[in-house]
């Protein structure tokens, strides 16, 4: 929140860092996108949706040649892990969903999809 994400981008270009991974909750990945009414994402993401801003973060990424790929964090939220999948009610429809929700909103701009 103390500095912007192209802030951040422009510091891992100048290092010739050419891959990111970014952690994701699975229950926020699946539930409806929400307005970020906080500066918890910096001031400019400021009433974005939560995956609007997910995808402007990937697309600035992509334009600054930083390849992106994608872990599944957490089953919780908001980030208190509560250990693995399979002590999660549903947790393997939780991850489906989720893996499948990025897929078909990010594959599609792969390079050579």
């Amino acid at each position: 929140w103390r500095h912007d994400a192209e802030e951040y981008i422009a510091f891992l270009a100048s290092h010739s860092i050419n891959a990111v991974r970014l952690p994701l909750s699975a229950p926020l990945v699946n539930e409806p996108s929400f307005q970020i009414t906080n500066n918890d994402c910096g001031p400019r993401y400021r009433g974005w949706e939560t995956l609007a801003i997910l995808d402007d973060v990937v697309a600035k990424l992509r334009t600054a040649g930083i390849f992106v790929t994608f872990g599944m964090h957490t089953l919780s939220k908001p980030a208190h892990n509560q250990g693995s999948w399979t002590d999660v009610p549903n947790g393997e429809q939780q991850l489906f969903e989720a893996w499948e929700k990025v897929a078909l909103r990010y594959c599609s701009s792969a390079p050579n999809a």
